[in-house]
């Protein structure tokens, strides 16, 4: 009657079983689930069958087993309506991640979601795309699978505008709904990019990819991994300390090139053009950019970075990192204070011989007050960790300071991935944003001036000690109990370390300490080393030297009393 719908259940209806007789009037408009004239979902679907005239269904493959959903159905279907089962169709299902999707366990993503994550002719080829019997997976833990499924969308769209392939061209048409329109021609992966740049408007029309940039926006803010997200720093990132000679001849030809340029593409070549002049790899030519813009060694297309910015801009950032540079250069050229005192420290002969560059710090601070922490130590670190805060571990791994450290890794024989240099192990925990360690007042003041200038530095309890000490290379079998350890750590042939004469006291250019040297609260009196090869020169390793003392000399009191470098050279 228009308000409700009136029914009864005849007792003798059916032949195969009985019905209770009850008659009553029911409003199908209910909000009360139970109240309303909902069917039940397996006897409504072959009615549904009926009522639309459905000729072919499909379902998922869990309700198509035998003793199923849909047996059920058809048994309702043929034996209750009368009405031949339409042709049935098993599908495979959507998945995300590992999981399958579930409405009843909550597992899924309603419409109104997944049409932030792409637009609908994307999520109809989603499907179209896939056949019958293979998996939908929708893995957003994937960063790459939402550029890969928007690149596969435009191969497709190629392929039915230009007469291609015909199996592409029509998984395409059949994602249209009304006629089909080209999609944009910038990749989404570079419409990612573009996104993050400022006047980038013109390029976007060009390429018709505005329908695209709410969908690049969303993917940048929710699943790009952070490889893909940068930001142009306000500041001159610490990364440009990092720019080798050639870098910084390659950036100054930049700079006199930026007014004649103004087609992105041909820049990019040019640029690339001018780094293989000096002798650089694509890579590390366009890795100059990247470290005095953005702070990390990759980015987007760097001459679309470089058009997107002001020019006044850029000619002073990459002034400011080339000044830079120079004062470090400056800095190296400076005389460096020999040690020379072998009743305290000596590099044993095969040191020498096999590793020429080597040049240790060396350095005893007697009478120092060492607590569990300090107010204004905890503030610098702080500070240092916000300094640090765009840092990547891809970016960590491009300092020529830790490519030195992980080359004499691998010259002794040594896993750099399993014992990593004490440098970029603590700042691969800044950049994976697990905080500092907190140790004491002497340990944490060292840190700081570690992870500054990238340079492995090690303390120890000068009166467990017993001179004099020196670098040597192990025999193989010598052992160690490691801090944190229970068990001997046993070295092997070939193994830097530095020897007492009670035996060793690290393992690997501080890579570890041993147990009886450790700097306590109890410690009043200590012994210092910094550790220096290849690209950490003796000019960088005084400079690191000078400034730990200093640093726990602030911190913890005490007075110096030996300084010095030891190098293989005379």
């Amino acid at each position: 009657d228009g308000k409700e719908v009136a029914f009864t259940c005849e007792v003798d209806k059916i032949n195969f079983t009985k019905g209770c007789g009850y008659t009553g009037k029911q409003s199908p408009f209910s909000t009360k689930v139970h109240f309303a004239g909902k069917l039940p979902w397996k006897v409504e679907w072959p009615s549904v069958w009926k009522v639309l005239g459905i000729t072919i269904e499909g379902a998922g493959k869990d309700h198509m087993t035998a003793g199923g959903s849909h047996d059920v159905a058809q048994q309702l279907c043929e034996k209750v309506l009368h009405y031949e089962t339409p042709y049935p169709l098993a599908y495979e299902w959507f998945i995300l991640g590992k999981q399958k999707m579930s409405s009843s366990k909550g597992i899924g993503a309603s419409a109104i979601d997944m049409l932030k994550i792409l637009p609908p002719n994307l999520l109809r080829f989603l499907m179209v795309r896939t056949k019958i019997n293979s998996e939908i997976n929708f893995d957003l833990q994937n960063p790459q699978m939402i550029p890969a499924l928007f690149d596969e969308y435009q191969k497709c769209a190629m392929a039915y505008f230009e007469k291609g392939d015909e199996d592409l061209a029509r998984i395409f048409h059949l994602s249209q709904i009304g006629k089909a329109e080209q999609p944009p021609t910038v990749r989404f992966s570079v419409l990612a990019q573009w996104i993050q740049m400022p006047n980038m408007d013109t390029e976007i029309k060009k390429s018709h990819a505005a329908d695209w940039v709410p969908f690049a926006k969303y993917y940048i803010e929710n699943f790009a991994p952070d490889a893909e997200k940068f930001l142009i720093q306000e500041k001159l990132p610490e990364s440009a300390k990092s720019l080798t000679d050639r870098q910084k001849e390659f950036l100054k030809k930049v700079i006199h090139e930026l007014d004649k340029q103004t087609d992105a593409e041909k820049f990019q070549f040019d640029m690339y053009e001018l780094g293989k002049s000096l002798g650089l790899s694509g890579k590390d030519t366009f890795s100059a950019i990247y470290k005095v813009l953005i702070g990390k060694d990759h980015g987007p297309k760097a001459a679309w970075l470089i058009l997107s910015l002001e020019k006044a801009f850029i000619k002073k950032r990459f002034e400011e990192a080339l000044s830079i540079q120079d004062e470090e250069k400056v800095l190296e050229k400076s005389t460096v204070t020999k040690l020379q005192n072998a009743d305290i420290f000596f590099l044993a002969k095969e040191v020498v011989e096999k590793y020429p560059s080597v040049a240790i710090g060396v350095a005893v601070i007697k009478n120092v007050s060492i607590k569990k922490e300090n107010g204004d130590l905890e503030k610098e670190k702080e500070k240092l960790l916000e300094s640090l805060t765009n840092l990547t571990t891809e970016e960590i791994g491009e300092f020529p300071e830790l490519k030195s450290y992980r080359r004499l890794h691998k010259e002794m024989g040594v896993d750099w991935h399993s014992r990593r240099p004490s440098p970029e192990a603590l700042l691969r925990r800044v950049a994976l944003k697990k905080g500092l360690y907190k140790v004491n007042t002497c340990v944490d003041a060292y840190n700081l001036i570690v992870m500054k200038h990238r340079v492995s530095v090690g303390a120890f309890d000068l009166d467990n000690i017993i001179m004099p000490t020196s670098l040597d290379i192990a025999k193989g079998g010598e052992k160690i109990l490691l801090l944190g350890d229970s068990e001997e750590t046993v070295y092997k042939t070939g193994e830097i370390a530095y020897f007492d004469k009670k035996g060793p006291f690290n393992l690997d250019f501080n890579y570890r300490d041993a147990q009886r040297t450790l700097v306590s609260e109890n410690t009043k009196n200590l012994y210092i080393n910094v550790d220096g090869i290849y690209e950490v020169t003796p000019e960088k390793v005084e400079k690191v030297l000078r400034e730990v003392c200093d640093s726990i000399m602030k911190y913890c009191g005490g007075s110096l009393e030996t300084f010095g470098v030891e190098t293989a050279s005379v």
